[in-house]
């Protein structure tokens, strides 16, 4: 395989990985913290601090590889930052419930501060890959919505027979190959 082509590949990986990440915990965070006795409120307040931090996160993102030119150092550090606060969400989850949700909050908010960075970095790097050819990149990317979609579909049964407590070292596991396939 050529150098651009396994270059691609590579790029194809991350999307798929990512949007595997995405495709786990869109549906399946909400039920986890059902799950913890959640009210729908902070429920609520949780998915929205995602969209909240995907709003102002990724021009931090963006400045942070432009200023050091380090991408792939930043799409890892991203990942394993990922995979430290799932593998620290069932922690929160055992706290008095009190202490639950504030909890649950600081370590969601790590964690989709994280994540924010990997799809424009990614981005970044596909479409300089693809220099203006929109077929090798949609190439690419298809493998997102793969990722999600195998994602959403293979989770769901899994957990039926694990348990919705396996959603955070479903992620975390996503997010360790996320970390090993950047390359």
């Amino acid at each position: 395989m050529s150098a651009p082509n396994a270059r691609a590949a590579d790029l194809a990986l991350l999307y798929g990985l990512y949007f595997a990440f995405v495709g786990a915990s869109g549906p399946y965070l909400p039920l986890l913290f059902s799950h913890w006795g959640m009210t729908a409120f902070q429920i609520g307040a949780l998915v929205a601090l995602g969209h909240l931090i995907r709003i102002v996160a990724p021009p931090v993102w963006g400045w942070a590889a432009d200023r050091h030119g380090r991408i792939r150092v930043l799409l890892q550090a991203g990942a394993g930052v990922m995979a430290a606060m799932c593998l620290l969400l069932p922690q929160a989850g055992a706290l008095d419930p009190s202490a639950r949700f504030a909890a649950a909050a600081v370590v969601m908010a790590l964690l989709y501060l994280a994540a924010a960075g990997q799809v424009p970095l990614t981005e970044s790097m596909s479409l300089r890959l693809a220099e203006g050819d929109v077929g090798r990149y949609g190439r690419m990317r298809v493998w997102g919505s793969v990722g999600f979609i195998v994602a959403v579909a293979g989770f769901g049964p899994l957990l039926d027979i694990a348990g919705v407590g396996l959603v955070p070292y479903l992620l975390a596991a996503t997010s360790v190959a996320l970390f090993f396939a950047i390359r």
